[in-house]
C-alpha cells in the first residue's frame, strides 16, 4: 500500500471512530440492579497514548479494555472522550456471556490540547435464583499533547520539566476556564441554587469509587453511581448518532444536593439543548 493510500484510510478511519460502536443494537441499558457482592472484575482500563508512526499528524490513540473472572450475561463499557473540556467522542460495546470487551480508536490531533477519558464498566449478572444483580466500575486516563510546529510533538501525562509545568498550567486554565463559563450558563438557565449543592464534574467521579459521596455511605454511592450511568447512557451518549460531528457538548457537571436529597446532571445535548437530569437518591 503506497503512502497516499495509507493516508486516505487513516483519514477514513479517524473521521469514522466516534460513534462506529454505537451501530450494535444499543438498547442495551446499563440499568441498575443491586450490586453483586461475589462478583469481581479482574481488569479495567482506559489509555490514552500518542502515535506517529505512518501518519502526517501525531495519532491519539484512546483504548478501553475491561475483564470480569467469569463469563457474565450481558458485559457493556461506555466511555467518553473530552479534549479541552469539550466532547470528542464516544465509545459503546455490549456482549453476551463473555468476560471481555476491548476498544480501540485513533484522532488526529492539532495545536495543543488536553485530552481526558473516563469509562464506565458495566456487568449484567443473572443467577440460577432468577434473581439479576450487576457491578460496575469507573476506569480514566488524561494526556497532554504539544503539537509545536517548529519541533516533533510529544505528550506527557505528568510533567517533567518546566516547559512541561507551563503547558500544564495553560492547558488546565484554557479547560477550567471554558468548563466554568459553560457550567455557569447551565446553572443560570435552569436558576439553581449553587450554595444547595456540591459540584461535581463527571470526570471527578473516579474520586468516589471507594470513598463515599459527601453526606452519603459508600454503599448508597455505588448505587449512586450505576444509577447516574443509567441516565447518562439513556440521555446522553445514546442520542448521539454514527459519526455525527460533536460542536456543543462539554463535561457534565454534577450537583449533589447538600441534604442528600437529590443530585442534578447538567448538559448540552445532541441539538445542543440545555437538560437537566434529577437523580433521587432517598
Amino acid at each position: 500500500m503506497n503512502k497516499k493510500m495509507l493516508t486516505l484510510l487513516i483519514i477514513i478511519v479517524v473521521s469514522m471512530f466516534f460513534f462506529h460502536q454505537l451501530l450494535s443494537p444499543t438498547n442495551k441499558t446499563m440499568k441498575y440492579f443491586p450490586i453483586d457482592q461475589q462478583a469481581t472484575f479482574e481488569e479495567t482500563k482506559t489509555a490514552l497514548t500518542l502515535s506517529q508512526n505512518g501518519a502526517d499528524q501525531p495519532l491519539l490513540i484512546w483504548e478501553t479494555t475491561s475483564q470480569t473472572a467469569e463469563p457474565v450475561f450481558l458485559r457493556h463499557d461506555a466511555s467518553l472522550l473530552f479534549q479541552n473540556g469539550q466532547l470528542k467522542g464516544i465509545q459503546s460495546k455490549w456482549i453476551q456471556d463473555a468476560t471481555d470487551i476491548k476498544q480501540t480508536a485513533s484522532i488526529e490531533t492539532h495545536d495543543n490540547q488536553y485530552f481526558q477519558s473516563i469509562s464506565y464498566h458495566y456487568s449484567e449478572i443473572h443467577t440460577n435464583s432468577d434473581q439479576i444483580n450487576s457491578i460496575h466500575q469507573l476506569s480514566n486516563d488524561h494526556i497532554y499533547v504539544i503539537n509545536d510546529p517548529f519541533d516533533k510533538a510529544y505528550a506527557f501525562k505528568v510533567p517533567d520539566s518546566e516547559q512541561d509545568n507551563h503547558w500544564v498550567s495553560t492547558l488546565n486554565h484554557t479547560t477550567a476556564q471554558q468548563l466554568d463559563f459553560h457550567w455557569t450558563h447551565l446553572i443560570n438557565h435552569f436558576n439553581i441554587d449553587r450554595n444547595a449543592y456540591y459540584e461535581i464534574p463527571l470526570l471527578d467521579w473516579t474520586a468516589y469509587q471507594h470513598d463515599p459521596l459527601p453526606g452519603l455511605t459508600l454503599e448508597t454511592t455505588k448505587r449512586v453511581t450505576a444509577q447516574l450511568w443509567e441516565g447518562l447512557y439513556k440521555h446522553y451518549i445514546l442520542p448521539f448518532k454514527v459519526a455525527q460531528k460533536i460542536e456543543e457538548s462539554f463535561v457534565p457537571l454534577i450537583l449533589l444536593e447538600k441534604k442528600g436529597d437529590h443530585l442534578l446532571v447538567l448538559f448540552q445535548d445532541v441539538n445542543g439543548e440545555k437538560q437537566q437530569l434529577i437523580q433521587r437518591i432517598r
